[in-house]
């Protein structure tokens, strides 16, 4: 970590800085989901990548 901090590195990508609060929220209630429903890994990624998709 000390080394993407000394490299300038952003742990949140490009372009999703303004959404980053909605996307950690979406991401915690899917994978609550999966585990609840007995949801696919597959299944949560296609819905998170929806929803991620929806935002713009």
């Amino acid at each position: 970590m000390n080394k993407a901090a000394a490299a300038g590195v952003d742990r949140v990508p490009a372009g999703l800085e303004t959404h980053y609060n909605e996307i950690a929220a979406i991401v915690r209630e899917e994978i609550q989901r999966m585990l609840i429903e007995e949801r696919s890994a597959a299944d949560t990624a296609a819905t998170l990548q929806e929803r991620f998709l929806a935002l713009q």
